[in-house]
């Protein structure tokens, strides 16, 4: 980092202290009990998707010892004053525990259960007129009691009458500056710490908390100047730290990383906990979950008994998808201290992405209490009733959850809801939401546009609660039909086909349940159709796009799997993309999914990273490649280029090869025409500013959509053709095919805004079912066989890797359809869908 220009800090201009002006409204969110927090601190986050970072501990700043000079310094860090008021003038300069916030010293601490009498008995002094006559050391003492009492507010009096008896006082203008700091009044913090400054150029803690400052209001090159400036001033391991911390703010953990080690065995058991969490951070942003449990082990042996540091080795191994050492980490933070909000919140996402939504709801209402109401639990708390088929009271809790996020997804979520609430008692099968509910709302909310968007405003109107709604559905209801036990365990034995072993991925009962019963209906209609019986339950009504033909159709099968996925999880918005706003689909609605984001090989996906980067090598040299306008790219290689391209193995090594953004679409070759090559995935190559972007990328344009949705019917009629033959005559070969088809054909279709993969293995299992046949072994560790699909451009190729494992076949112990009632005849409503998720069995 370039550092000179940093020398000259007489004048802030006013474009800079706008500048801080803005990032100050940007930074009022980085307040925790009033104090600045560190600036690699992550908040609390929802799930998505998304990769939640561990929190960092706050900032525990350094001063020095104390002394009663005005400048002293000592080794080029301020000294403080020590105030001579009464026997506890000690006490005043003893700093903070490290998770508290920023002090002003590095002073032995005291509990700090005696800091409150000791603000009460100084403000009580200064009411009474007995503060009057102190020197400006003393007053700020005084100051410095405040701030690390935690009412930094209060310290502001003290720092100013201070300051007009001596203004030449070094230690007032940064206690004052801090205190503006912790108010995230950072215009006003810059301009003390830049005074201190000004009078004494070697004061590295000045520097340091300019430089931490500017990086809370956003201006983060700036405070990576100063935080550098300040490391030459003074070898003092905290700035480093904080230096990395900022690099993480920018998404550079690598950087962070490098400061990060250079320190690690250089500090003081003082500052384990914020180095080792800022290394727990960094290493989880690079992807690498099991050296970021190792750091917050470390932070651990120092202090076992921090609430926060459980709770984050507990965030990480949700991220890594290790579901049962994450409920005992976040139990433990706990019990040790049972008023820890962030631990409920996170337990009760942890226990919603398992499948337990009773149980996360007693988190979120828990987390609500103690945090005031945060946004995430407000909204949890609304999606777990509306999964739960508590319509009219997730209304209710979406209400409220909006005012916290206006442009959130409460405001979509809540229109679903309403707009479902009036069919609760109707036959899921005879009503399709996808034709239903209104296109542009459903294109809105997969984009996350506000409910503002233009387009959404010109074609949407917004609907109330319909007037005696039906009641909600009971959560302790249980289905009438003394069969329904058996048939939501079968359901559930079949749907745990569904868990794949990959870190990542939390094992979530809910799902395996409605994949098990949405199979076993996929197998019960498929069955009844092949037999030319009236297939129990089907309606052409429910459909999610018209048919001319009465008869059970390939999207038929994919819309019971779709429904029960909808049902199951509100939470996401998982529709026809050829459903929503025809400009978007016409436009082309594009899913992607990262193997490399940023500097974050990403824990689910990056294990095929290595396959991808094969692939892409490959189509390169076949003239495949296309530059992000769509031209064709990368037609003639240099030989060096061509050298480095062969050798390459990584993302960074693709792009040393040929430094320009790409994508390559891998073919898909269709089985109904041959010879006629689909488009299959793009797998897309960016620079960012910090890392790349590597992803896959399918785009829902209409001419492929007709394309797949030809390949998927005819893959159909020619399993309904050999199906229909009587057993004997069957080639089990083609019907194995068939149903491997449905599954790859699927994938690389990529239909659904979200779920495509859950509910091809959905259809996978259903037909195997149907056709006497069942996977009888779970999916080998590392295996996603959505991924083995769409990295391969032949069906054969798909066969050759998962058949040999798959072992799909009929074997003692597969499903005896005739044993079980039809799913249909159980569900005949909403209401009974959601009773069958939720009853225990």
């Amino acid at each position: 980092i370039d550092d000179d220009d940093n020398e000259e800090e007489g004048e802030e201009g006013e474009e800079e202290e706008e500048e801080e002006r803005r990032g100050e409204k940007g930074g009022e969110g980085r307040q925790n009990k009033g104090k600045v927090e560190n600036v690699g601190r992550r908040g609390v986050q929802q799930q998505q998707h998304t990769s939640a970072k561990p929190a960092s501990y706050a900032s525990s700043s350094s001063a020095g010892s104390a002394g009663s000079s005005r400048s002293s310094t000592s080794g080029g860090i301020a000294t403080y004053p020590v105030i001579d008021f009464d026997a506890s003038e000690e006490a005043l300069l003893r700093s903070v525990s490290p998770s508290e916030g920023m002090s002003l010293t590095n002073a032995e601490r005291i509990p700090t259960s005696q800091y409150p009498d000791m603000v009460t008995n100084v403000l009580e002094a200064l009411k009474a007129g007995q503060l009057r006559q102190l020197e400006a050391e003393n007053l700020a003492a005084m100051g410095y009691l405040m701030v690390n009492s935690g009412v930094p507010h209060e310290s502001i009096q003290f720092f100013e009458e201070g300051l007009k008896k001596d203004g030449s006082l070094i230690s007032i203008y940064i206690g004052r500056g801090t205190a503006y700091a912790m108010m995230a009044k950072h215009h006003l913090a810059v301009k003390d710490f830049t005074s201190a400054i000004q009078k004494d150029k070697s004061n590295a803690d000045a520097w340091k908390r300019r430089g931490q400052t500017r990086a809370a209001a956003g201006l983060f090159h700036q405070g990576l100047g100063d935080l550098t400036r300040a490391m030459q001033l003074s070898d003092e391991p905290d700035v480093r730290v904080q230096r990395a911390l900022v690099f993480q703010k920018m998404g550079d953990h690598k950087r962070a990383l490098i400061d990060l080690n250079e320190v690690k065995d250089k500090a003081g058991i003082e500052l384990v906990p914020n180095l080792y969490s800022a290394l727990a951070s960094s290493l989880l942003g690079r992807g690498n979950w099991k050296e970021a449990a190792k750091a917050m082990e470390e932070v651990l042996k120092v202090t076992p008994t921090s609430p926060s540091a459980w709770t984050t080795l507990g965030q990480i191994m949700k991220e890594a998808g290790k579901g049962e050492q994450a409920e005992e980490y976040y139990n433990k933070a706990i019990s040790l201290l049972p008023s820890h909000g962030p631990a409920f919140q996170l337990r009760g996402l942890l226990n919603h992405g398992c499948g337990r939504h009773k149980v996360a709801l007693r988190d979120f209402d828990r987390a609500i209490q103690l945090l005031g109401g945060d946004s995430t639990s407000l909204l949890m708390r609304a999606v777990i009733l509306h999964g739960l088929g508590q319509l009219r009271l997730a209304i209710d809790a979406y209400e409220k959850a909006i005012p916290t996020d206006p442009v959130n997804q409460c405001f979509y979520s809540r229109q679903i809801a309403i707009l479902l609430l009036p069919v609760l008692d109707y036959s899921p099968w005879a009503f399709s939401a996808d034709m239903s509910i209104n296109a542009y709302l459903k294109e809105a909310w997969c984009k996350r546009n506000p409910p503002n968007h233009p387009r959404l405003v010109a074609h949407y109107r917004v609907v109330k609660v319909p007037k005696n709604p039906p009641p909600d559905v009971d959560p302790a209801a249980r289905l009438s039909d003394p069969s329904s036990s058996r048939l939501i365990r079968e359901g559930q034995r079949i749907g745990g086909k569904l868990q794949v072993d990959t870190p990542g991925f939390l094992t979530n009962s809910r799902q395996h349940r409605q994949c098990g019963l949405a199979a076993i209906q996929v197998a019960q209609w498929a069955v009844q159709y092949w037999a030319g019986e009236e297939v129990t339950g089907f309606d052409v009504k429910g459909r999610s796009k018209k048919a001319s033909t009465p008869n059970i159709l390939a999207r038929d099968l994919f819309d019971v799997a779709v429904k029960w996925r909808q049902l199951s999880e509100p939470n996401d918005p998982v529709w026809w993309i050829d459903q929503l706003a025809p400009e978007a689909f016409a436009e082309g609605f594009g899913l992607q999914t990262p193997m490399v984001t940023g500097q974050t090989e990403v824990v689910r996906y990056f294990p095929y990273c290595a396959f991808a980067v094969r692939i892409v090598k490959d189509l390169i040299k076949k003239k495949y490649a296309r530059n992000i306008r769509d031209e064709p790219s990368l037609q003639r290689l240099t030989a060096e280029q061509e050298r480095k391209l062969a050798a390459a193995t990584t993302v960074e090594d693709l792009w040393s090869a040929v430094e320009e953004q790409f994508y390559v679409e891998t073919p898909c070759y269709n089985q109904c025409e041959k010879g006629r090559t689909m488009a299959g995935t793009r797998i897309t190559l960016l620079k960012k500013e910090k890392g790349f972007e590597f992803t896959i990328r399918t785009p829902g344009v209409p001419a492929r959509w007709l394309l797949y949705e030809e390949e998927l019917e005819y893959q159909w009629q020619t399993l309904c053709k050999e199906m229909k033959k009587e057993e004997k005559e069957r080639d089990m070969q083609i019907v194995k095919k068939c149903i491997y088809a449905f599954y790859y054909y699927w994938c690389n279709f990529g239909p659904l805004s979200r779920g495509s993969a859950a509910t091809g293995f959905t259809l996978f299992l259903g037909l195997s079912i149907a056709c006497g046949m069942e996977m009888d072994v779970s999916i080998p560790a590392g295996v996603q066989m959505d991924w083995e699909a769409i990295l391969r451009p032949k069906l054969e190729d798909f066969i050759q890797t998962i058949d040999p494992w798959m072992k799909l076949r009929r074997h003692e112990g597969s499903v005896d359809l005739s044993s079980l009632p039809p799913v249909t005849h159980i569900i005949r409503t909403t209401r009974h869908a959601y009773t069958a998720l939720n009853q225990q069995v």
